[in-house]
């Protein structure tokens, strides 16, 4: 097998999308004085609030809809609890004060907003649960898997990927969004070749 060992070049953030995964936001802090999780420790948390084993496999959909229990506004609060950011790690900060050309992120929580606001800048933001702009200014961030400042006890379970059953509503069903997405792509493929 062999491996591209290409050095990574200078890379232009203006010309560029960032693109913010599951992690990005471990390390900074959240409004219960903690760090966020990732996907595998947002499960984690819920096992644990359940009280279940934890060797326990069942999938985010089922304990979040689980730890719930028919009240939506309690799955909500925690999310909020769990998501909403209070402060960055200076990488994190170093990382989002470059001028992307946009930000998309599969993160609920509020990073770059937070970031944004620490420099007195327009949150710019987008979330999967609106319908896509006409044209989507530079710098846009767009909340792919759903954004903690919009849900309500109201969409909590439609706006925010949370399992299979989400995705499966967001992908199959082609959010514009997705497809706003693969236009970027190509955006950037195209003025990489120019």
């Amino acid at each position: 097998m062999s491996y591209d060992t290409t050095p990574i070049q200078e890379v232009d953030p203006e010309r560029s999308i960032l693109f913010l995964g599951s992690g990005f936001s471990l390390g900074a802090t959240n409004i219960a004085n903690d760090s966020p999780p990732n996907g595998r420790g947002l499960r984690r948390h819920f096992i644990k609030q359940l009280k279940l084993p934890e060797d326990t496999d069942y999938d985010l959909q089922v304990l979040s809809d689980e730890f719930a229990n028919g009240d939506a506004q309690k799955l909500r609060d925690e999310l909020y609890r769990i998501f909403r950011l209070t402060e960055l790690t200076a990488g994190q900060t170093a990382i989002l004060n470059e001028p992307w050309r946009r930000i998309y992120t599969t993160n609920y929580d509020d990073a770059v907003e937070l970031n944004r606001l620490n420099n007195k800048l327009s949150p710019n933001t987008f979330d999967v649960s609106e319908p896509v702009p006409n044209k989507l200014p530079d710098g846009a961030v767009v909340h792919l898997h759903g954004s903690i400042r919009l849900i309500t006890p109201e969409n909590v379970k439609d706006n925010l990927v949370l399992g299979e059953r989400s995705y499966v509503n967001q992908y199959v069903v082609r959010s514009p969004w997705y497809d706003q997405f693969q236009r970027d792509l190509e955006g950037v493929m195209h003025l990489e070749r120019v």
